[in-house]
């Protein structure tokens, strides 16, 4: 296990991404609240679909295409095929203006009947369709504008379709819109939006310049935080340390900046600055879980095991969860609370259930006392942990729950263990062990075997690695596992943890 750095990172494309899943959410789950995803803002000049309407008409009549339209329009005859596109384009643009999205749709509509080649009528088509909330109808045209000529599109409209892209993790195409946006005007904000897409593609290097471009044309606290989040990626600390201090200069009230400074700060073994940063965090806002997990792993690195656990459980009281504080669980480090929302809401069916369930990896119990409380809640449910090592932690922790009658507790090495379970008598599994892919990839393969048709199996870690270990990151032994049983699994959720479920039909398919 390894510590979490402070904001959950999120997914690019990966196996996981192509196993038919219609239903699977993603990973950056927009339901949850500050508090529940602990994700920093996205920091960047947005673009709202209503403001770029209300300016589409006036910016894009004074742009030279349209402004050579119209001239077009008045040296013809009256009744021209010019001169009617002309009254369909103003007729559509007060319409729009006037937030009328059914007549602004249709004058767009016999516009391009007339001109099929009229991309910023399509543009403008495709914004009043999705105002209307026809949002895959919209996207068709938003597209085909961009086929025809991005380049006589205005800088806004191509920076808030690359936002929405973005935002449905269509990244690839959410950069050529912003690198289309850039041809036009070279503005900070259009680098900040690359950088933004470059991050979720774990391109960090490329990110980090994006950034640097951005501080050469505008010296925001939100580029120097952004670049600062960039070099924590890249373990560039002291760099990382020094752009959030330059954030924080030009707003010393942004969360964010002190919590991640704290980071790299730490990281440094510079404890006394860390604290302080975390202190300084915690007085913006003391509501944010990961800022007491970071400081209490802090606290671990400089032997202050008691101050530690105090941090740790203020910060699972924040995730709601308050049994720590009340039965004095005591815990070392702070590895899963993170994962909690998630879990919540992934495994509510499973709850007052006589559910059969496996946890492989289990080092203190903080995963094996929240399943007992909070989803393993039946008389007769039951779970069965698998570990090599037990914390001293462990045994004492799971006492204080009242619920160590549920737990069969099996000392052992999972590949040798889970062989000889008995197949197909398990409705969960929970894998959180070794995270080294070769490891996990036979946790997964035998681990499947035990699953019954329609159960859930949970990896956590998918995004972990270790610099020491090139080419054992955890998603390439789950990709390996995955490549394995593609057609007898459906996604049902793919973030930091993977979630899948094994087919009903899989029973008679011979592999599990």
């Amino acid at each position: 296990m390894q510590r979490h750095e402070g904001q959950p990172p999120t997914l690019d494309s990966s196996l996981a991404d192509r196993i038919a899943a219609p239903n699977a959410p993603s990973g950056q789950d927009k339901n949850l609240d500050k508090n529940q995803a602990e994700e920093p803002p996205r920091i960047g000049e947005q673009f709202s679909l209503v403001q770029v309407v209300k300016r589409s008409g006036a910016d894009s009549a004074d742009r030279p295409d349209q402004q050579a339209r119209r001239k077009t329009a008045r040296q013809l005859p009256t009744h021209t095929q010019a001169q009617s596109i002309e009254d369909w384009w103003q007729q559509g643009t007060h319409a729009l203006q006037a937030q009328d999205w059914t007549q602004a749709q249709t004058c767009y509509q016999q516009l391009l009947k007339l001109d099929p080649h009229h991309s910023q009528a399509r543009w403008n088509l495709a914004m009043a369709l999705e105002l209307q909330g026809e949002r895959q109808t919209a996207m068709k045209h938003y597209f085909r504008a961009l086929s025809q000529d991005p380049t006589r599109l205005a800088v806004p409209d191509l920076c808030r379709f690359g936002d929405v892209l973005q935002q449905n993790h269509q990244l690839a195409r959410a950069l050529a819109c912003y690198r289309w946006a850039l041809k036009q005007a070279d503005q900070a904000a259009i680098h900040m939006r690359i950088g933004q897409v470059l991050m979720e593609q774990k391109h960090y290097e490329k990110a980090a310049g994006s950034y640097q471009r951005a501080i050469e044309r505008e010296p925001t606290w939100q580029a120097y935080h952004c670049w600062g989040d960039a070099l924590l990626k890249l373990k560039r600390w002291k760099k990382a340390a020094t752009a959030y201090r330059q954030a924080i200069q030009l707003n010393s009230d942004f969360f964010w900046a002190h919590h991640n400074l704290a980071q790299a700060l730490g990281e440094l073994q510079r404890w006394g600055a860390a604290e302080k940063a975390y202190q300084q965090a915690i007085r913006l806002d003391p509501q944010v879980h990961s800022t007491y997990s970071g400081w209490g792993e802090l606290c671990i690195e400089q032997g202050k095991l008691e101050q530690a656990a105090l941090l740790f459980r203020q910060g699972l009281q924040l995730r709601g969860w308050h049994s720590p504080a009340l039965k004095e669980y005591t815990f070392t480090h702070d590895w899963f609370a993170h994962n909690i929302p998630v879990l919540q809401t992934q495994l509510q069916s499973f709850v007052d259930q006589p559910v059969n369930a496996l946890e492989i990896g289990s080092f203190e119990g903080m995963s094996t006392c929240w399943f007992l409380e909070h989803i393993l809640t039946h008389p007769a449910a039951q779970l069965t942990c698998i570990d090599p090592h037990y914390h001293q932690n462990f045994d004492p922790n799971l006492q204080k729950t009242g619920f160590s009658h549920k737990i069969n507790k099996i000392v052992g090495n999972s590949h040798e263990v889970l062989a000889t379970l008995a197949p197909e008598s398990y409705d969960l599994i929970y894998i959180d062990g070794c995270h080294w892919a070769d490891h996990v990839q036979i946790d997964g393969i035998l681990s499947w075997k035990l699953i019954k048709p329609g159960g859930l199996v949970i990896f956590d870690d998918y995004e972990w690695s270790d610099p020491n270990k090139p080419g054992q990151d955890t998603q390439i032994g789950i990709d390996a596992f995955l490549s394995t049983v593609q057609s007898e699994v459906d996604l049902v959720y793919q973030g930091y943890q993977l979630f899948i479920r094994k087919h009903v039909a899989s029973a008679d398919s011979g592999h599990g």
